[in-house]
């Protein structure tokens, strides 16, 4: 498997760069706290999306809560959320 296929390029280098400057190059503060950065590539949250919800059905509920909120906040840049 590449990476390219499923990180963005910016999360890869600052992981290949690997110091606190290169982390904090891709994050953004937009609360007190609470830091995000773009990390999966949107061919791939589209895809991750698709698996997930025909994985919802099997789930218990308290499950399909925890991991439809993840889920969609990880790709919601990518899915127009």
């Amino acid at each position: 498997m590449n990476a390219e296929n499923f990180f963005t390029p910016s999360f890869l280098r600052a992981i290949k760069e690997n110091t606190e400057a290169s982390f904090r190059s891709i994050m953004a503060e937009p609360s007190t706290g609470i830091y995000t950065f773009e990390m999966l590539q949107p061919q791939f949250c589209k895809k991750l999306m698709s698996e997930v919800s025909h994985f919802f059905p099997f789930l218990s509920f308290s499950c399909y809560i925890i991991l439809s909120i993840y889920v969609s906040v990880s790709c919601s840049d990518y899915l127009g959320g």
